[in-house]
Parts: C-alpha cells; structure tokens; sequence
C-alpha cells in the first residue's frame, strides 16, 4: 500500500501507523512493521515500529518516538497525557462536524484523561465541568471553548 500526502508518498511494508497533515508537511507514527518515507525532493528513508517522523516534500525531521495513544481513535477513545487544551481541541476537531474553537487564554491549559469519541458534547461538558472554561456554542456547529468569568 502507499499513501499519498500533500508532500510525499509513504510506502507501508505489512504496518499498523497513522498519518497526520502538520505544520507544512506530514507526520508518520508507526506502531507495527516498517514503513519507507518519499519525500518529493529528497532522499527516502526507513522508519521502524515504535517512530516517528515529521517531513515535507524538501526534507525529513528528526527520530522521535511513535505516542502509543496516537491510535486510540481506531478504539473509539482520544488519549490525553498532560496536553495544552488548545492542542486537545484541535485534534477532537477531527471528530465532529463544524467549527471548534479554543480561545488563546485557555489554549495552554493542561489536560489529562480518556474521552470517548462518540459524543463530543458529551467531551465539551466534561472540559467545562473539570476545567476553568466555558463552552459558548453560536450555532450547532459553531463552538468556542474560552475561559470562565
């Protein structure tokens, strides 16, 4: 199989591993077997079970180590571990339909715990009973997470 990205081809060799468009580029964590990053303007390059790696069509970033609960998705689950809440909201955007906000003050807020994919208002009101923030929603599909006054 080979996966096409905005900045380069991943070949996967019999592998379990998740992609993510970032900042410019592609980032690859490979959980199972191996996998061959192409670059469109650069040298190829192996990663094995247990990386990742960040690269954009000119180059590769450095080795790093795959986050084990960068899959918990495939289970119905969103995994966090001491998350800045701006980052948490981005990734439980992917989730559910619309616009989702985090207003910049609340954004560095840190974030522990497991939440359930299959009800993101369910996940909103949690954050709104666990942290200091507010869920303001102007349409169904319009919410801002800010702070609480």
């Amino acid at each position: 199989m080979i996966v096409e990205t905005v900045v380069g081809e991943i070949q996967a060799l019999g592998t379990r591993f998740s992609v993510y468009e970032v900042a410019g580029g592609s980032r690859v964590e490979l959980f199972e077997g191996e996998l061959e990053l192409r670059p469109r303007h650069a040298p190829a390059a192996r990663l094995q079970a247990g990386q990742q790696r960040w690269f954009n069509a000119e180059q590769m970033g450095p080795l790093d180590r795959a986050d084990p609960n960068a899959i918990a998705w495939t289970q119905g689950r969103l995994v966090a571990e001491r998350v800045p809440l701006g980052q948490f909201l981005h990734e439980l955007s992917r989730h559910r339909p619309g616009v989702l906000r985090c207003d910049p003050a609340v954004a560095a807020l840190p974030l522990t715990g497991v939440f359930p994919l299959d009800d993101t208002d369910r996940v909103l009101l949690a954050l709104q009973q666990s942290l200091p923030v507010k869920v303001q929603r102007l349409r169904a599909y319009w919410v801002t997470v800010g702070p609480r006054y």
